[in-house]
């Protein structure tokens, strides 16, 4: 088993002290909002910042700082496409904003527009010939594209013009081994441990050039000072854990993987690192586990299929290997691997016609580049990780899922799912959750009844008391039933209020909802029952919304200015696969409202669906800014 060793880059930014390029022409109160924001920023509390700069933008929307502050706060929330956006803005309004073209740069590389971004830097040098920041990030660029001896030019220009910058000496140390001069930079990490004896990072690249060096004891002395320094860095347990395999201290490596994942127990590298070991000392199921969690974070992956694959074929799960190996392929067509694997499976389970089809089709693909021509000579081709490294990276950055918490990413599992249908419901004045009462529906029925029984739009819980009013109309008593899940009920007085109408279009809203509830619950328990029947029926429901649709469609006849009815109706198409559909109600919901950003959020979950990334960061990044934090958990997982 051969595991990849971990190394980073370290992008520079240059924010804390970084002055307006621009003197503000604005007042005070608007100078303080910004100061305000910046100073969230110093605090890595990235989406109150975006709050402060939203709102300087609003009031003054020809300031170029504000866009450039919040395109500083995406790119910490790993948004590179709304980062872009605001700097593209910011350099509108101000050609000569060098920093913006530095930052607009830096998301380009990330969106691995190497080009573009080289553009920019091109352009930064012009306006700010010394600034070491903007050379240092051209040379993390050159790197990414492997010029290796442009990037340590950059790099060396970088460290002329500003001597203290640690993480240049480590970029360089790398670019340096890459170049085969081990030598250089075990100097240059020398540099840093001199400047800085603290530095975790310094510990642990120097430990990456011993270990490369194959001075696996030296390294682990490196990551042991690490580790002291930072006792919470998963990532150091996980390299130590590499280094303590290569002399075959396999307790030991174990040990350092549980602790990291003890520590970020979303952490995929570390569980898939983990897993490749258990499969080696024969415990298949603790392999299976880790296995099954590393493809709830990354679903996509195709090393993860593989070699769950592998591990089932070795359990002699031969139908649940190949449909492994199925995931694997249809991921990646090309891949020889999971097709020779594949054929070994189907072999096994006396297919022979279509595991010798399967067979041919990864010679085909192997053949330009190998002469393995027989299954006895692919017995080692077909092993668990190597051959992988210019595919996946498994101990890269992107391995690991983020939550926004106070305005940081964190590693998190993410699970995505459209956010919740709009319904009436009496208002809560204690509730956080976003609460509607100024839509004219609303506003209207609210004045007719003076107030006594107050109600609003939400797609949230409401926390008011369910318990019987005095003089409670039957709209009212059908809002009650909801809110008790008695969906029949709620469904039989919403129609009786329609009927007396009692209060008009938001009837329908809320029969539809309850419409909505109703089949749901009664799929989701004949979903259950299925499983419960037969563990290995897998069969996707479509669930039938054609009533509640038949409401929202009714309401929109009457106001088709009713921006909720499109939204709910787009995530009932969104739902029943009428992807179209869908968008296009979306599509309505936000040009009736521009600022809505649950509809820029479904949007943006629906076209990754569809496999629309670049386009759906856009609308997640939208819908971020708008205040749903959860959106760049979704961008980092999904869109990046």
């Amino acid at each position: 088993m051969k595991l990849q060793h971990f190394l980073k880059l370290i992008f520079f930014t240059f924010l804390l002290s970084l002055g307006c390029a621009q003197q503000l022409q604005a007042q005070l109160n608007t100078k303080n909002i910004l100061l305000v924001g910046r100073n969230a920023l110093y605090y890595d509390d990235y989406t109150e910042a975006i709050k402060h700069f939203n709102n300087i933008i609003i009031v003054k929307p020809h300031l170029p700082e504000p866009y450039f502050f919040r395109a500083v706060a995406k790119l910490n929330l790993e948004d590179y496409t709304g980062a872009k956006a605001d700097c593209d803005k910011a350099i509108e309004l101000n050609p000569n904003y060098a920093y913006a073209y530095i930052y607009r740069g830096i998301a380009k590389h990330h969106l691995k527009d190497y080009e573009g971004a080289m553009q920019d830097y091109e352009t930064a040098s012009h306006l700010a010939p010394d600034n070491a920041i903007n050379y240092a990030n051209r040379g993390i660029t050159k790197a990414a594209q492997k010029d290796y001896e442009g990037a340590i030019k950059d790099y060396t220009i970088s460290l002329k013009f500003d001597n203290t910058l640690i993480g240049v000496y480590l970029n360089r140390a790398i670019a340096k081994q890459k170049m085969g001069n081990t030598d250089g930079a075990m100097a240059d990490v020398n540099k840093v441990l001199e400047l800085n004896m603290f530095y975790v990072d310094g510990y642990n690249t120097r430990g990456y050039l011993k270990y490369k060096q194959k001075n696996y004891r030296s390294a682990i002395l490196d990551y042991n000072k690490s580790i002291d320094l930072e006792p919470n860095n998963a990532r150091t347990y996980m390299i130590r854990g590499i280094a303590r395999y290569e002399l075959n201290d396999l307790q030991g490596t174990l040990d350092d993987y549980n602790k990291a994942i003890a520590i970020e127990p979303y952490n995929a590298a570390a569980l898939f690192n983990r897993a490749m070991l258990n499969a080696e000392v024969g415990d298949a199921n603790a392999a299976l586990e880790d296995l099954e969690k590393t493809l709830d974070l990354q679903p996509t992956n195709i090393l993860f299929w593989y070699n769950r694959g592998v591990v089932n074929l070795e359990m002699k799960q031969y139908q649940q290997a190949i449909s492994d190996f199925d995931e694997a392929i249809r991921i990646y067509p090309d891949f020889a691997k999971a097709y020779i694997a594949r054929s070994d499976a189907k072999r096994r389970l006396r297919n022979f016609i279509a595991a010798e089809e399967d067979l041919k089709k990864g010679l085909k693909i192997v053949d330009d580049n190998s002469d393995i021509k027989t299954v006895e000579e692919l017995k080692n081709y077909r092993d668990t990780t190597a051959n992988f490294q210019a595919l996946i990276d498994i101990n890269s950055k992107e391995f690991t899922d983020g939550e926004v918490t106070d305005g940081r990413i964190q590693n998190k599992n993410v699970f995505v799912s459209l956010l919740s249908d709009y319904r009436v419901i009496l208002n809560a004045t204690e509730q956080k959750d976003r609460l509607l009462n100024y839509e004219k529906h609303i506003a209207a029925y609210n004045a007719q009844s003076n107030f006594e029984h107050n109600i609003a739009l939400s797609n949230h819980e409401s926390n008011k008391s369910n318990q019987k009013q005095q003089g409670a109309t039957t709209f009212l008593q059908g809002i009650n039933a909801l809110k008790q899940k008695e969906y029949q009920q709620s469904i039989d007085l919403f129609t009786q209020a329609l009927k007396e109408n009692e209060v008009g279009l938001l009837g329908y809203l809320n029969r539809a909802y309850a419409y909505t509830k109703m089949v749901e619950y009664i799929a989701s328990f004949e979903e259950s029952k299925t499983r419960f029947e037969n563990k290995l029926i897998k069969k996707e429901t479509i669930i039938d919304y054609s009533q509640a649709i038949a409401d929202y469609d009714t309401l929109l006849k009457e106001d088709d200015q009713f921006t909720y009815a499109y939204y709910n109706r787009a995530n009932l198409y969104a739902k029943s696969k009428q992807i179209e559909n869908a968008l296009a109600d979306y599509g309505k919901a936000i040009e009736l409202d521009p600022y809505f950003a649950e509809a820029y959020f479904n949007r943006g979950i629906v076209k990754i669906y569809m496999g629309n990334t670049e386009s759906a960061s856009v609308d997640l990044s939208k819908a971020g800014e708008l205040g749903l934090q959860s959106a760049y958990h979704i961008i980092k997982r999904y869109c990046n």
